[in-house]
């Protein structure tokens, strides 16, 4: 099937391709994957973080392994020698309280965020098919031609399906 489509068109995105089609034939589109395995997609450099993570994790993994072998040939004093803070069980205990406590009290806030969302997710997928309800409603009482009115209503139905 041949689709006409505008010389003022760029871009190779699903919605601009299909925002583009002209409406003298229903707008199809779909989505084309390249089929590549999980691990080529896992190790991919274009859009990972795992560049930007390595520039963090790799410079804190030398350091940390510098200080383990100067530990190991006593060049700095060992952690757990009789007047380290390792000891002192109050002063453990109470960081280990004030680190628990910030690590449940943003668990929950990220939480509570992630259901927002959903919950506002929801009703936006609702006022979308409310609005695509009604204009297929208000579709009845047009004067065009049926084939005009069908062909709107396909597009209509195949542009909001993509908000979904």
């Amino acid at each position: 099937m041949s689709r006409a489509v505008s010389p003022n068109c760029v871009g190779t995105d699903a919605l601009a391709s299909a925002a583009c089609i002209s409406s003298s034939r229903p707008a199809v589109v779909m989505i084309h994957t390249r089929g590549y395995g999980f691990l080529r997609m896992a190790f991919q450099l274009r859009g990972s973080v795992l560049p930007y993570s390595l520039c963090v994790a790799i410079p804190s993994s030398i350091i940390t392994a510098l200080i383990r072998h100067f530990i190991n040939e006593r060049q700095i004093p060992d952690l757990w020698a009789h007047d380290s803070v390792l000891h002192d069980s109050q002063a453990w205990a109470g960081f280990s309280i004030l680190v628990g406590f910030l690590i449940v009290f943003r668990t929950s806030q990220a939480y509570s965020r992630f259901w927002d969302g959903c919950t506002s997710l929801h009703a936006m997928r609702a006022e979308w098919f409310d609005a695509c309800t009604a204009l297929v409603a208000f579709c009845k009482y047009s004067k065009a031609s049926q084939e005009a009115v069908d062909n709107f209503k396909q597009i209509l139905i195949r542009l909001f399906s993509m908000l979904h």
